[in-house]
């Protein structure tokens, strides 16, 4: 729906299609230093008279090793911060409005994690297939 264009409540019905899409990917530097990115697609969304314009989300982020053990991050969660249009039309009037919620806002997050590797701790050599009767069935 366009700006000062007419909306005939009783015309034929308009069909889009939908498609989300996701990727991610890290970037390996020197001295244990990794980039991490990603990006989510959400094309527009039709719903009777209501409509979502198309949606983007930048996340970026930088991640330094100490040893195996520790690691200390930074990262920025929507990036573009463009909130979201919301229109919706009738007859004789078309709406829209731009969206931002507080929890889809901007944000910066600051991680420290330490790896305390008790998993090695229950690490068995041979774990038994099965019963005698079962393996001389096989």
């Amino acid at each position: 729906m366009r700006h000062g264009e007419r909306v005939e409540q009783h015309g034929a019905e308009t069909f889009y299609n939908w498609a989300f899409g996701s990727i991610s990917t890290t970037f390996t530097l020197p001295a244990k230093f990794y980039i991490d990115l990603s990006y989510n697609y959400q094309s527009r969304i039709d719903l009777g008279n209501c409509w979502v314009e198309p949606d983007h989300r930048l996340q970026a982020g930088v991640k330094k090793r100490f040893g195996d053990r520790f690691t200390a991050s930074f990262s920025v969660q929507n990036l573009l911060d463009q909130g979201q249009v919301i229109g919706a039309h009738g007859d004789g009037f078309v709406r829209t409005m731009n969206a931002r919620q507080t929890w889809s806002n901007r944000s910066f997050r600051i991680g420290l994690t330490y790896n305390f590797k008790s998993g090695k701790a229950f690490k068995r050599k041979a774990v038994e297939a099965g019963s005698a009767d079962e393996k001389s069935r096989l």
